[in-house]
């Protein structure tokens, strides 16, 4: 006979649970989930040596069962001793088999749908739900029963695996998802099968008015999601002339810089006169964001004034300028050749213009 050490904790006023039971290494652990009104749980452990098998068995819904399976490489053991995360593994599939008897006498009604028991697999809970609604075919779905509390209003990617299994012959009918879930939420196929198929194939998916159902879940990943809302504010623009004398002095590798206000926020114009260094045979030109808050959300437009022709070099972007320092602009705004060229009247008299124009589209809350 195995020993078995059981901590029980109380709680009061509880309404439903679930339950685990896992194998690790030869020894089987089970968990007692009692789910409070308060959001709370009490949560019972007992731990014991299993004598032999390896699938497990759990009864539900009278005349139903399910089998828990693991599939994993020969190296599963060593890596069970450490907690799998929700992620993405290549090398750890879950399998859960659900075993219908007397499939017959399952009533035909619109809506009616049938569920398996709670199982858990990669640190959420699971159920499948059949569906036999009069129709001529069998529906089956993977139905998310609840995720960590720090993920319980996040969506999943989660890709597996529904078949009918032939219980004779290897024909199992199978289809594959990889779909969008949150917890109480399903996914699956409403014409999984024909009922017609079900009943006359042999019998090998019906065996003693019994039916088996398998569920492989190959991946679970949560889907970071960022909210942001623009508010739209939209502004007159405003301009600002910078206005650089001496431009022949001005140092060859360090940029210089211009400091202003428009829209009640802090700016600087950066330029490199002769290219950053990467950038060597372009000069480049970038708008900083010199404050805190708030975001604006801008249009943007850098011209280099031809003081000759009036055939300025403009270039034009949109942005969201979020932290305070970041700078956005253009690392091949103008060839120095052309800069430097006379007839085009970006510098006369030793003396460059610079414009920019910014457009307030509104302002953005994170």
């Amino acid at each position: 006979m195995a020993k078995c050490y059981i901590l029980f904790v109380i709680w009061p006023h509880w309404s439903n649970g679930s339950f685990l039971l896992r194998i690790v290494n030869g020894s089987w652990i089970l968990f007692l989930e009692i789910i409070t009104p308060y959001s709370g749980f009490l949560l019972i452990g007992a731990l014991g040596k299993r004598e032999s098998g390896l699938n497990l068995q759990k009864k539900s819904m009278g005349n139903t069962k399910s089998v828990f399976r693991r599939s994993a490489h020969k190296n599963e053991k060593k890596k069970m001793k450490k907690k799998e995360p929700i992620t993405s593994t290549e090398d750890f599939h879950f399998n859960f088999i659900w075993c219908i008897e007397n499939f017959s006498q399952l009533p035909d009604r619109k809506g009616l749908k049938y569920e398996s028991g709670d199982f858990y697999a990669f640190d959420c809970w699971w159920k499948l739900h059949l569906v036999k609604d009069g129709t001529d075919h069998l529906g089956l779905y993977l139905y998310m029963a609840s995720a960590p509390l720090n993920l319980r209003f996040a969506e999943f990617s989660v890709k597996f695996k529904l078949s009918v299994l032939d219980q004779i012959g290897e024909n199992h009918r199978t289809r594959t998802g990889n779909g969008i879930l949150a917890v109480f939420k399903t996914w699956g196929f409403k014409n999984l099968i024909k009922l017609e198929e079900l009943s006359e194939a042999n019998d090998s998916y019906l065996v003693d008015d019994t039916c088996e159902f398998e569920l492989e879940i190959i991946s679970v990943t949560p889907i970071k999601r960022k909210i942001e809302t623009l508010v739209v504010q939209v502004q007159e623009p405003q301009k600002h002339r910078w206005i650089i004398s001496n431009f022949s002095q001005l140092p060859r590798t360090s940029p210089v810089t211009e400091s202003f206000t428009l829209f009640d926020i802090m700016w600087k114009l950066e330029l490199f006169p002769n290219g950053r260094a990467e950038y060597h045979r372009n000069i480049s030109l970038y708008l900083i964001y010199e404050s805190s808050t708030p975001h604006p959300s801008v249009e943007y437009t850098i011209s280099v004034i031809d003081q000759k022709n009036g055939e300025d070099k403009k270039m034009t972007a949109c942005t969201v300028f979020r932290i305070k320092s970041q700078g956005w602009g253009f690392a091949n705004f103008l060839a120095i050749s052309d800069l430097r060229d006379p007839a085009k009247g970006y510098i006369v008299d030793d003396t460059c213009q610079i414009e920019l124009e910014i457009k307030l589209l509104g302002f953005v809350d994170t």
